[in-house]
């Protein structure tokens, strides 16, 4: 038995199409007589039995399937089209009209041959691009699918009855709020958000079932208002969804950790990195709860460039399986529900759709660093390194700004910490800048300030950043004298020894030194002209 889902995979742009309709379809099917008295029923005194398959037995839709896809199966051999059925609804697909139209006649031909009947006034045998199937609008040309007039006027008829039902705190039955959410639930196909906007009434009628039971009254409240005026404006709208399969022109992986969240975005023309730690207006309780926000930061993070590279079908990637299947069906439970419905109005505003994928941890290499970083920067480039760096620029600075005791550079250094031998007692923002040759290898979240405090007292910096935090700052970075990769990330940086134990990593990608200076230079200047600094300046590698 193939529903919606089975014809939206079979169906190509321009095909046509005609639909029949069994009559009695089950009483095509004959009963064996030694099962007679299994179906035997007894009315006004006297008693009968079913000879034909009857609709109350449980398995009829599964012997009247496996009867009938016996002949779908020949018809397919013999004709050579698309054909499927959903119980005793069949639907033929060609992309021939005239052939379509031939074919359609030879298959009602074949069918009566086999004893099946057919309802005339249902079977729609003009094969048309447009057409009515399962209840639902299918143009072919366009390639989407909506609601047909009459189900829309129904169920807007519906939901206004039930609105003003639920202003007035009417009584109603368990059974018939279940009719309503069930009516609401068929249109999934096309409202593929659905379970965002049933959460009220999904809550009414569980609470009210788990204390009275399926026979049981309730009283409706306005907290169901939400979700009845969402559902009557989609009716109203009614947008058609698409059902044409659309490859992914983008990828992203996220990852989260207790810290922090990580991401990565990679199409033809970018390769983008981002990351932040959770702030004080998180508040979330799970690793589920942190993987979801992650993706709503990374979406909010890359919204820019998705925009500019014209994403339509974005494909997730994450190790989360809850993440990965509440963003595939858009189902969430209650502690996920509003980062769920976030995103998916986020996706709705950018016009793009998602896919999803699940991947072990273990191929989450970048994502998982990203979200895992040593924000306080306990690290520093191997010296051997940055002298190599120097030399090449040729340029030596004569303070480390972002430093602490053990890892400086240079004899002068501003630390992170309390220490007495530092320059600027409350850290390298204490201190003035102006006109000075600095190192600069800050804390991650600290570039933006960094950068502003540049351009306001005009310096010369080294300045040592991950290749993706360039991207990422490349607008805000003052005049760039020259740039260097340094490598893999992992190559050219010592750990420090709380890393380890606190399970934190190194950024990933290649290390970038940018050489920038905020001093305005004369317009006839083609190099600028850095003095050397004495040895001393550096300590001993000894």
């Amino acid at each position: 038995m193939e529903g919606a889902q089975f014809i939206k995979q079979i169906v190509e742009q321009s095909d046509y199409a005609t639909t029949l309709d069994l009559e009695e379809a089950y009483h095509h099917i004959r009963v064996s007589d030694s099962l007679l008295p299994y179906f035997g029923f007894a009315f006004r005194g006297k008693t009968y039995s079913y000879r034909e398959l009857p609709y109350g037995y449980k398995n009829s839709l599964y012997i009247f399937n496996k009867t009938l896809v016996i002949a779908l199966r020949e018809i397919r051999r013999r004709f050579k089209i698309k054909i499927s059925n959903y119980i005793d609804d069949i639907i033929i697909l060609h992309k021939d009209k005239s052939i379509l139209k031939e074919v359609t006649l030879k298959v009602i031909l074949f069918l009566q041959n086999l004893g099946w009947k057919l309802q005339k006034k249902k079977c729609r045998t003009n094969p048309s691009t447009v057409f009515t199937y399962l209840g639902w609008e299918w143009s072919t040309q366009n390639m989407e699918v909506k609601m047909p007039r009459d189900r829309r006027h129904s169920m807007k008829s519906k939901l206004r009855e039930w609105i003003n039902a639920a202003h007035n705190h009417q009584i109603v039955k368990a059974k018939d709020l279940a009719s309503l959410i069930g009516d609401l639930n068929f249109l999934r196909f096309q409202f593929i958000e659905a379970s965002l906007i049933l959460n009220s009434l999904n809550r009414l009628l569980t609470q009210a079932v788990k204390k009275g039971g399926w026979n049981c009254s309730l009283q409706l409240n306005k907290r169901i208002l939400g979700n009845l005026y969402s559902w009557l404006h989609k009716i109203i709208e009614n947008n058609p969804v698409s059902i044409l399969d659309q490859n992914p022109t983008a990828m992203m992986t996220t990852d989260a950790a207790e810290i922090g969240w990580g991401a990565t975005l990679q199409s033809i023309n970018l390769n983008l990195m981002d990351a932040g730690r959770w702030k004080g207006k998180w508040h979330l309780t799970d690793s589920n709860q942190r993987e979801m926000a992650a993706v709503l930061l990374a979406l909010r993070s890359f919204q820019t460039d998705l925009i500019n590279e014209e994403v339509q079908v974005l494909l997730l990637q994450t190790d989360n399986q809850t993440v990965e299947y509440s963003l595939r069906r858009w189902r969430a439970t209650p502690a996920l529900l509003h980062l769920v419905r976030t995103i998916y109005q986020l996706l709705t505003q950018l016009k793009i759709k998602l896919k999803t994928i699940h991947i072990p941890g273990l191929e989450n290499k970048e994502a998982d660093s990203l979200s895992r970083l040593a924000w306080r920067g306990d690290y520093r480039i191997n010296p051997s390194a940055l002298i190599l760096t120097m030399n090449t620029l040729n340029f030596f600075p004569e303070i480390d700004l972002f430093a602490t005791r053990t890892n400086k550079q240079c004899q002068r250094y501003c630390s992170l910490l309390k220490d007495r031998h530092a320059i600027g007692k409350k850290g390298a923002f204490s201190i003035n800048w102006s006109n000075q040759n600095l190192l600069i290898h800050p804390p991650i979240e600290l570039i933006p300030r960094i950068l502003k405090k540049m351009k306001m007292e005009p310096s010369t910096a080294l300045f040592l950043m991950p290749e993706w935090c360039k991207d990422k700052y490349r607008a805000l970075f003052p005049t760039v004298i020259n740039e260097m990769n340094l490598g893999p990330c992992n190559l050219v940086l010592e750990m420090g020894k709380s890393m380890t134990r606190l399970q934190l990593k190194l950024p990933p990608g290649n290390l970038t030194a940018v050489l920038l200076t905020s001093i305005q230079l004369e317009n006839n200047y083609t190099g600028i002209q850095l003095r050397e600094q004495d040895s001393a300046n550096y300590p001993s590698n000894n």
